[in-house]
């Protein structure tokens, strides 16, 4: 019996490929985003190699495909708005390297201080923006 159970716990054992091998949390105020990159998704961006002075996507590029994930994802309520500010390169393995779009939440022109809402998106080389998964508050 044990040995007929054996080929379906390989089937449901996660691969190399979709094993998540970096996260990325982020608090956009209302919700917990969280982003998965995986290996097979780092495998099929371009890398940066060593002798190239820039990466495979630009940075103007990445920005646009993150503002564009951001405005599907959060709104501007209340007279604020989030703010790029920063776009970070993170190299998560040996020439693999993903953009890092870092928003935070300002209202009537200031940042809401210490714990604000942030708000943290991936660009791959290819251009693929991973979509974020939402995770509600658990009200007590």
């Amino acid at each position: 019996m044990p040995l007929a159970c054996f080929p379906i716990l390989i089937l449901l054992a996660p691969t190399l490929d979709t094993a998540v091998q970096v996260t990325i949390r982020s608090d956009a105020g209302d919700k917990y985003y969280s982003v998965g990159i995986t290996k097979a998704a780092l495998d099929k961006a371009p890398i940066w190699k060593d002798d190239a002075d820039t990466p495979p996507l630009s940075a103007r590029k990445a920005m646009k495909l993150a503002a564009a994930m951001k405005d599907k994802l959060v709104r501007n309520p209340d007279g604020g708005h989030w703010e790029l500010v920063s776009m970070s390169l993170v190299e998560a393995r040996a020439g693999q390297w993903f953009w890092q779009a870092n928003y935070e939440w300002l209202k009537d022109g200031v940042f809401t201080g210490a714990g604000r809402p942030h708000l943290r998106l991936v660009v791959l080389m290819d251009g693929t923006v991973i979509e974020p998964e939402a995770i509600e508050y658990k009200r007590r």
